[in-house]
């Protein structure tokens, strides 16, 4: 089970079958589904090492498994000539999410336009906005001057647009988190704020260790959004020192891990 309430019913009845059974939380903060069934739990796989939960037995960490296209990285020198962009720029990633987060585009957009002409030269941009938010975005970034940009709906090899990237600002996900560990990019995370705070907390695990910058939607502006980007733009030693941080975090065999406890419940 990964959480869904559909997954409720059939994990209690395995449970009553005497079938085995695991629970995988990607978050930092347990879901209510899976809070509640874990008490019918065989196995408990975490993501977080210091995951919001009370230890019990039964609880391994295993890190969350990202997808192959995500984890997979590319020469830079070579992404960035497959995706036309400059060596010489400082690159920023902005993920605004399968569904396009209106908060990450636009802020992103408003934070950009609010720098002086001589910074955005120094910047080029790499904007996955999602289907929703990708034509009023384009529109926007063409009435930018002096500002270099590629900006896509959907990016189907993260590997290469993570292998480009000098930072990223990216809503916290679990999924996003660990892809930016492995990655070792420094980021500007803005946590979707609903959800339970699952993303609040996902975020500040990183941030508190200085791996990372959390703005809260409740706190973002273009001013506090253009300040943390200059910040990493005109600070290399902050961003070497992330860099070093997130790499501790990284749990690159995680979709190994979990299989090995999956197969060990089955005996295999």
């Amino acid at each position: 089970a990964f959480g869904s309430y559909v997954s409720g019913p059939p994990f209690i009845a395995a449970s009553l079958m005497k079938i085995p059974t695991i629970i995988h939380e990607q978050n930092m903060i347990m879901g209510r589904t899976n809070r509640f069934i874990s008490r019918f739990a065989t196995k408990i796989a975490l993501s977080f090492p210091q995951s919001t939960v009370i230890w019990k037995d039964n609880m391994v960490v295993t890190g969350n498994p990202i997808r192959e296209t995500a984890a997979r990285k590319s020469d830079r020198e070579k992404a960035l000539n497959l995706l036309g962009m400059a060596g010489d720029k400082f690159t920023v990633l902005v993920i605004g999410g399968s569904q396009g987060s209106r908060a990450v585009n636009s802020m992103t957009v408003a934070a950009l336009k609010d720098m002086d002409r001589l910074l955005r030269r120094k910047i080029q941009v790499l904007h996955i906005a999602g289907e929703a938010n990708y034509k009023r975005l384009r529109s926007e970034y063409q009435s930018i001057g002096g500002l270099s940009y590629k900006t896509y709906p959907f990016f189907e090899d993260m590997g290469i647009a993570y292998s480009v990237a000098d930072i990223a600002i990216s809503r916290a996900g679990a999924s996003a988190i660990f892809e930016l560990c492995a990655h070792m990019i420094p980021s500007i995370l803005i946590p979707y704020p609903f959800a339970e705070g699952h993303q609040v907390k996902n975020a500040k695990f990183l941030s508190d260790r200085n791996a990372a910058v959390t703005i809260e939607e409740k706190n973002l502006s273009k001013e506090s959004l253009k300040y943390a980007i200059l910040r990493f733009l005109e600070d290399a030693n902050l961003r070497d020192l992330m860099r070093k941080r997130l790499g501790n975090f990284a749990i690159p065999e995680a979709a190994r891990k979990l299989a090995d406890e999956v197969s060990a419940l089955v005996g295999i």
